[in-house]
């Protein structure tokens, strides 16, 4: 519950962006130079503030063009609201709008005199140190620059004719120590490249040998691990595939020579058919009319002729045949006696 005869300042921030900024700047130990607030001030129910508008009047707390902080009671005025009435009205006369400044003619500085003239305060301090703070240093700088500019146009040239002979003296003792400071650095580099770098370079053969010892022996292990499988391959895998493979192998050979081995007998047996029929066709009608012609004879030129010994010998038997549980297929070979008798049919 307050008074209406009490008087409240009412802080706020200029933007979401200055709240944490604020905070540091204002209630941080050792760093507190204040903040960037907005101010507006309390009496009997009604809140003044001041801006580029002017002398302005609101709801209490009402502000919404920025961030409410917080609320300070700096006591109670003793004037009525008709005395108070009277000090707004000569207020509003001398803040105008178009004298606002925004670090020395502001808000703030509207709080501050608002409180005194009503008799009570002062605001505190905190509140608008930051902006106080800026126009002091703006001053400051204004001055400076005048004196800078008086300087230059005046002290400048005279400073510099007194300061040409120690400025001479200056470069020339800094042109000497340059001379110095660059013939002890060739000096330096020439010692770093003739004794140190070779001194070095003999400090670390050592490492490096070793260093190709141990790449040579790496190597060496890795080509001795390379050459034992390779010993083992050709020692011990490949004999054991040869021999895995040895029996399909005489059995494809014993097979290719026993279907060879047919192949020349039926050849045979077809050559004797041929050459029969061609002697019977040329010499077939005197055989058939000699009626001496003795039983012996007639069955020696009927008797086939005796296959070629080496082919004989070199077809293969069942027992000999490889080593495998499918049969061979049965040749089927020419029979002399049935060529013969298709030959006399004709």
């Amino acid at each position: 519950v307050s008074c209406p005869e009490w008087m409240l300042v009412h802080i706020y921030n200029l933007s979401e962006t200055f709240v944490g900024a604020n905070q540091v700047l204002t209630f941080s130990e050792g760093l507190a130079i204040g903040g960037a607030f907005h101010v507006g001030v309390e009496v009997y129910g009604a809140e003044w503030s001041y801006g580029v508008y002017g002398v302005a009047c609101d709801p209490p707390r009402a502000e919404t063009a920025h961030v409410y902080e917080c609320s300070v009671f700096v006591g109670a005025t003793a004037k009525d609201p008709e005395q108070a009435a009277e000090v707004l009205f000569r207020l509003c006369q001398e803040w105008h709008g178009r004298n606002y400044d925004v670090l020395s003619h502001n808000c703030c500085s509207f709080g501050r005199r608002f409180v005194e003239e009503l008799g009570v305060g002062p605001m505190p301090l905190w509140i608008d140190r930051f902006a106080r703070t800026l126009h002091g240093g703006r001053d400051a700088v204004r001055h400076a620059g005048k004196a800078i500019y008086r300087g230059v146009m005046e002290d400048v040239p005279a400073m510099a004719e007194v300061a040409r002979p120690h400025v001479e003296r200056y470069v020339s003792d800094a042109s000497a120590f340059a001379a110095r400071k660059r013939q002890q650095a060739s000096q330096k580099l020439h010692q770093v490249v003739m004794h140190d770098m070779p001194a070095m370079i003999e400090t670390a053969r050592p490492h490096v040998e070793q260093a190709a010892f141990e790449v040579q022996k790496a190597a060496q292990q890795k080509a001795q691990e390379g050459y034992e499988v390779m010993q083992k391959v050709v020692q011990e895998d490949a004999p054991k595939a040869m021999a895995a493979a040895q029996p399909y192998v005489e059995q494809a050979m014993n097979t290719a020579m026993y279907h060879g081995s047919n192949a020349m007998s039926s050849a045979q047996e077809a050559m004797q058919i041929a050459a029969e029929a061609l002697h019977q066709q040329l010499f077939g009608e005197e055989e058939s009319s000699s009626e001496d012609a003795s039983p012996e004879a007639m069955e020696a030129e009927q008797r086939p002729m005796a296959p070629m010994a080496p082919m004989a010998q070199a077809m293969p038997t069942p027992g000999s045949l490889p080593r495998t549980s499918d049969p061979l297929p049965d040749a089927a070979p020419f029979r002399a006696s049935s060529l013969q008798g298709s030959s006399e049919a004709g």
